[in-house]
């Protein structure tokens, strides 16, 4: 299990949404992280693949981004 943020987070992210298995439906890249950072607008995007399945959301604040990471980080643990 691992925590990325900033540009690595970034990175990670495209990477795993850039790779999906045969059926479409799942991220096999990097399952088991999550990871957040910040828009170049100044919003800030949250992303999970603890299951593979690689849900992303968008967030006004850094504090809801960790939030939503946390949640899924430490459930994992």
């Amino acid at each position: 299990m691992a925590l990325y943020t900033g540009e690595e987070a970034r990175r990670i992210v495209h990477q795993i949404l850039s790779h999906y298995d045969e059926d479409g439906q799942r991220y096999p890249l990097f399952v088991g992280s999550c990871g957040y950072y910040q828009n170049e607008d100044g919003s800030w995007s949250a992303w999970d693949n603890m299951t593979g399945d690689c849900w992303c959301e968008d967030f006004k604040t850094k504090k809801e981004a960790v939030a939503y990471t946390e949640e899924y980080y430490h459930s994992s643990l």
